[in-house]
């Protein structure tokens, strides 16, 4: 499939200390405004939490950060829309600023509600909302307190007035929580998909700092098949809990005073909070209605590092394949760039591996003049998962102004950047003209690579029309039905530790995990949350029954199905965070209770593991994925879609797009569920039973991939412009509860024909190679079937319907085309 170039037709930003706009964030452009500043107690208490010493446990030695004022007001501009105004004041903080951005994006566009009624919305995001951290903080209140009056063993009034005032404090500190409060990540999409009228397959994305480029590709693959024809793409970061700042400071990634990415001086990121949102449109569809055009996407692409020396140490072999990827796709080479915003994040190998990318993409080509390059993080800090869409929108907006936009406190390269760069790159550290040759867009490169081994690029390109028009002519998109081959399984669940041990009912008791193998040490092994270890196994299962040794590991991408929030991150958050109790305990009992307090505190901690070097990346819900394609050294995409028990239905969804436009040539499609919280199962609204925990993984190729000699245990199809569902039977297992139904339907061998009134929405079958295919039929393809001679009459007509009202309208479809077929 040849891909047209994205239109990008609207944007809005959200970023420190004060760019509410995307005029007054090019003002902080120009001007060197500084987002970074010392952190207040609305953000963290540096009392409780900063201290010099490094090794202090749960202290970070980082006390600067990178915020929003306190005087940008986010609910004044929101209700000036016509919104549900009960709605708008149940979202948490992170939704308010996605939504901000979004309705920002609207009116840079000249956009509507109306304009983007059922259009997809892909949300770049890490670590969700401080609110379901508060939630649990507030739950284990109750098991602190218990520890506490055995400490202090009061008379019983006494004990029952204490407990509540410490109760009140917890409520006036974290706010109050019922059956009502939905606090899963998830519904940063879904609230606001329903609040917008959005469509319902919108989701979540988790690539950790490339998160924002993630998402992007993703609404690109939905617009180039036909999927969508607007979708709004945002990366947002609003959770500025200490915990992060805790857990990354341990591994030495943060600077002891304000970040300075590339300079000599440079030593670790300053963590920042911020939004950014785009509306996209693919190219032809956006001239066709009218929008003013604000720049054009000509080039993405998406890679990961593969096998390293560790999780989290950056690799030039997935940032060069990233924007390679991009380079080819827009047919352009590396001597047509003018500039490049970098990921650079101020820390001395982080700066250094993607210099030595870029050098080695201009090596490859005969460079007339050196290379610009650049990087706001020492104005705004690093946002994570809102970083790429910063870089993004610095692009467009000095595009817009033609002007190389400025990179401050930089003075020099250290002698080893200096040699590497100098006869290739520059920093660019003055405003100055942005000129290019009669007819020819400026364009530039935008990288945002992410903690755990994942890349994305951008080529982004100012709008010509005469240019771009000769690009569209070259352009086609095929609407076609592609089928699918699955020829590996692998799951984990507490029944059956294999797929193996599943086929053969073997059922499994204690679980050892096997870590020669993995080559991940036994003492680091509780900092690996169990969703990571028990989907690698799955994964790995999978992958060594049906992934060939000769295929081009380049091309295989890693999708996973989870619900966001590892019970790792949440232990955690609530050891680093226990002195919050303490500290109320100190208002109510005053100093002289301070010993037996701190007493406490360390008793109550000992029920979590010790925050170390290993923490973040064993907490972090992207390296579910990501620890895959490490240990298999696969380089295609690798990510989390969050989208809660239709998690794996959207993976899934998104990787059979990766194969059709040519991404990849697998995909390991996966759903996992590793959190067995007591208070998290409580969240989950859908059944009164505890949550189960589980693992399921399957490798996927296009059917005329298939080798002769390979197996095939089942066969599936999807048709270009229809999504893919998949009706969870079991939602106990959360994210990876549709993986489980994916698995049933395979061993069950269904020989189903679908029925659907929606066209563009069709639920899934799949059926092994000794039945016939008859899945995602429409209507009228049922027709045909229905007076063909080989249509099987034993077939079972399965219909999927949300109410009555669609179950009667299938029902009259179905009769009709029967009653009119020659066989009726």
């Amino acid at each position: 499939m040849k891909c047209e170039p994205v239109a990008i037709v609207g944007y809005g930003v959200l970023y420190p200390p004060n760019a509410n706009s995307a005029d007054v964030f090019w003002e902080n452009i120009k001007s060197g405004v500084a987002g970074i500043r010392e952190v207040t107690d609305d953000v963290w208490s540096k009392e409780s939490y900063f201290d010099s010493d490094e090794q202090r446990e749960d202290k970070t030695y980082c006390k600067e950060s990178a915020y929003l004022d306190k005087n940008i007001e986010l609910d004044s501009y929101l209700a000036s829309f016509k919104l549900e105004k009960q709605k708008l004041t149940q979202l948490n903080r992170t939704q308010k600023m996605v939504l901000f951005t979004i309705l920002q994006a609207l009116e840079k566009g000249g956009l509507t509600l109306k304009d983007i009624s059922k259009s997809n919305l892909i949300i770049g995001n890490m670590l969700g909302d401080l609110d379901i951290c508060d939630y649990f903080l507030s739950v284990y209140g109750e098991k602190y307190f218990k520890l506490l009056e055995q400490e202090l063993a009061l008379p019983a009034d006494d004990n029952s007035k204490l407990k509540a005032a410490f109760v009140k404090k917890l409520k006036q500190k974290f706010g109050t929580f019922n059956s009502d409060n939905d606090l899963f990540p998830s519904k940063l999409v879904t609230d606001l998909s329903e609040l917008l009228a959005l469509a319902e397959n919108s989701f979540i994305v988790d690539g950790a700092c490339a998160g924002s480029l993630l998402a992007v590709e993703e609404g690109i693959k939905l617009l180039h098949s036909n999927e969508a024809d607007l979708c709004i793409v945002t990366g947002v970061l609003g959770n500025m809990g200490v915990t992060g700042n805790v857990a990354f400071s341990k591994i030495g990634g943060l600077s002891h005073t304000k970040s300075k990415p590339l300079d000599r001086s440079n030593d670790g990121l300053t963590p920042g909070e911020g939004a950014g949102t785009i509306v996209i449109k693919r190219l032809s569809q956006a001239k066709k209605d009218g929008n003013k055009i604000l720049g054009v996407i000509s080039g993405s692409g998406v890679a990961s590092d593969g096998s390293g020396q560790s999780i989290y140490a950056p690799s030039t072999s997935g940032q060069y394949l990233a924007m390679k990827k991009s380079l080819v796709r827009a047919g352009l080479k590396m001597n047509e760039i003018d500039y490049v915003e970098m990921h650079a994040t101020g820390t001395p190998v982080g700066d250094l591996v993607e210099l030595e990318s870029l050098v080695k993409l201009c090596q490859e080509v005969e460079m007339t003049r050196k290379l610009r390059i650049g990087s706001i993080k020492s104005q705004i800090g690093h946002s994570f998962s809102a970083a790429g869409m910063a870089n993004l929108i610095k692009v467009l907006k000095a595009m817009e102004h033609g002007q190389f936009p400025p990179t401050h406190h930089f003075t020099e390269f250290s002698n080893q950047a200096k040699a590497l760069a100098r006869d290739y790159l520059e920093v660019n550290t003055k405003l100055i003209p942005w000129e290019t040759k009669a007819g020819v867009p400026k364009r530039a490169l935008v990288n945002a690579f992410g903690f755990g081994g994942i890349n994305g690029n951008l080529l982004v390109e100012e709008y010509l029309p005469a240019y771009h028009d000769k690009k569209l002519a070259s352009c086609s998109n095929e609407k076609k039905t592609y089928e699918f081959a699955i020829t590996g399984v692998g799951s984990f669940d507490s029944t059956y530790h294999s797929y193996a041990h599943r086929k053969e009912h073997k059922t499994d008791q204690n679980f050892n995990f096997p870590f020669i193998k993995y080559k991940i040490p036994p003492k680091i092994l509780n900092k690996i949350d169990y969703a990571q270890q028990i989907a690698l196994i799955a994964a790995t299962e999978a992958i060594e029954n049906g992934l060939a040794k000769t295929e081009d590991k380049t091309k295989v991408g890693v999708y996973v199905g989870s619900n966001m929030g590892l019970q790792n991150a949440y232990y955690t958050d609530l050891r680093i965070r226990t002195t919050e109790y303490t500290n109320i305990m100190q208002q109510l009992l005053g100093t002289q209770a301070s010993a037996k307090l701190a007493k406490v505190e360390q008793v109550f901690k000992q029920n979590f593991e010790a925050v170390k070097e290993d923490t973040l990346p064993g907490f972090m819900d992207n390296i579910v994925a990501s620890r895959v394609s490490n240990y298999h050294n696969l380089q295609g995409s690798n990510a989390v879609y969050d989208r809660g028990p239709q998690s794996f239905e959207v993976a899934l969804n998104q990787a059979l797009l990766s194969l059709i436009n040519d991404e990849n040539d697998v995909v390991i499609v996966g759903g996992v569920n590793g959190n067995s919280m007591k208070e998290y199962g409580e969240l989950l609204k859908t059944t009164s039973m505890a949550t189960k925990t589980g693992a399921y993984f399957f490798v996927i190729k296009k059917v005329t991939a298939v080798s002769p000699t390979s197996k095939v245990l089942g066969k599936f199809s999807k048709q270009i412009g229809k999504k893919i569902k998949i009706t969870a039977e079991n939602a106990t297992y959360a994210g990876a509860s549709g993986a489980l139904t994916f698995l049933e339907k395979l061993e069950r061998d269904e020989s189903l024909v679908v029925v659907s009134a929606d066209a563009e929405v069709s639920e899934l079958a799949i059926f092994t190679t000794s039945k016939q295919r008859l899945c995602e039929l429409s209507v009228e393809e049922l027709l045909k079937a229905s007076v063909n001679s080989s249509f099987d009459p034993e077939a079972e007509i399965a219909i999927v319907y949300r109410d009555e009202t669609e179950l009667v309208k299938k029902l009259r479809l179905v009769r009709s085309v029967f009653n009119n077929g020659e066989n009726g």
